[in-house]
């Protein structure tokens, strides 16, 4: 089966990113320059791109959240942003890699429609194969996985990664999900 852009699609797109990959997807991201705003007043903004896959990344939220961002959304240092199906309030710790730049993110105007986005992280895709020779899927719901395992893999308890994005333990576990390959490798590095 082929993806939007003609390629196989696997069932990586199932999955979290390692942090190589997330590595390699921020790498991307940094080298592109998307332009804000609407006709002759766009302005370049070289930061945007990276700044999104970020936030995806390292707090799980939904990209049709991300344009109603605004500074009322970060207290101290909790993003906090209502679930798109919900409507319940998610909160999650800003990671540290975020501090210094997520209150200019916020304060920015950012597009509120989400396929926007979409086509920000299918550009990140294009640059993905170009430059790096990576062909990775970029959807919203693996950035989402990718900040469960993260905050799973740092030892935080079950119920309080519920807490932060919102989710049953059901679906908590379908998030973490790391594929055949990632238990075989796990195994093998134990000794099986």
């Amino acid at each position: 089966m082929k993806d939007s852009i003609g390629r196989e699609r696997s069932d990586d797109f199932h999955y979290a990113f390692n942090a190589e990959e997330f590595d390699a997807i921020c790498g991307a991201a940094d080298r592109l320059t998307v332009y804000l705003g609407r006709g002759w007043a766009s302005k370049p903004d070289p930061a945007f791109a990276g700044q999104i896959v970020r936030v995806l990344g390292r707090t799980g939220i939904h990209p049709s959240k991300l344009g109603a961002l605004g500074p009322g959304n970060l207290r101290d240092d909790i993003l906090t942003w209502p679930r798109p199906k919900t409507h319940e309030w998610a909160w999650v710790p800003v990671h540290r890699d975020l501090l210094p730049w997520i209150e200019e993110f916020l304060s920015k105007p950012k597009p509120r429609d989400r396929s926007r986005y979409t086509r920000i992280l299918r550009r990140v895709e294009y640059e993905l194969i170009e430059e790096d020779g990576l062909s990775i899927h970029l959807n919203p719901l693996r950035f989402r996985h990718f900040a469960a395992r993260t905050l799973l893999e740092m030892g935080i308890p079950e119920p309080q990664v519920c807490d932060f994005l919102r989710v049953t333990h059901k679906t908590l576990r379908a998030y973490s999900n790391q594929g055949p390959e990632y238990l075989r490798d796990l195994l093998r590095s134990r000794g099986w």
